[in-house]
């Protein structure tokens, strides 16, 4: 990907004081790579919140899970923790 990608990579890890950093081309790769990373995949639920980019759901349903889709808090927009158990 070249020297610049490179640079990016270092300089960025660098700043996070971190031993790595990938670059990759779009948030919705990142995040099939957090999924891939967490060994997330066929068979797994992932509470999320539908308050999100839709990227956020693909990337759940292109590794094989199942999002579970918990509303929000209406003050903080967060997940509303007191509807996470019964949302299975």
């Amino acid at each position: 990907m070249g020297e610049n990608v490179t640079a990016f990579e270092q300089a960025a890890a660098e700043h996070l004081s971190v031993k790595h950093s990938i670059a990759v081309a779009s948030g919705t790769d990142a995040l099939h790579l957090i999924i891939v990373a967490a060994q997330i995949g066929p068979g797994h639920e992932v509470i999320t919140t539908p308050f999100t980019f839709a990227a956020a759901l693909e990337a759940i349903e292109y590794v094989g899970a199942r999002p579970v889709l918990v509303d929000i808090d209406p003050d903080t927009f967060n997940i509303d923790a007191n509807l996470i158990e019964n949302a299975t």
